[in-house]
């Protein structure tokens, strides 16, 4: 079962990913703040592991349609005239 909860002091663009003991070089939020772990405290406590948010990505798709386009397309003039192609984002 998965919750969501607040947890002050998290830097932006940072996401909680697990409550354990955190390894060699990996990210952690702990009552000090964010640190990286090293080699040097083998027996550390238990703590709040953190990695980078990855960026939102979509797949837009070319289509044969020529047109204006609708809310959710993307248009490419063509030629420099007002004749634009229509690109969609691709569902997965």
């Amino acid at each position: 079962m998965k919750h969501n909860i607040e947890i002050p002091g998290l830097p932006e663009g940072w996401e909680p990913v697990a409550f354990r003991v955190p390894e060699y070089l990996e990210y952690y939020f702990s009552r000090y703040g964010f640190e990286q772990a090293t080699d040097e405290w083998p027996d550390r406590p238990a703590a709040i592991i953190i990695q980078k948010t990855k960026p939102r990505e979509i797949t837009i798709i070319e289509t044969d349609e020529t047109g204006y386009p609708r809310p959710g397309e993307f248009g490419q003039q063509i030629n420099g005239h007002h004749q634009m192609k229509i690109w969609r984002v691709k569902e997965e």
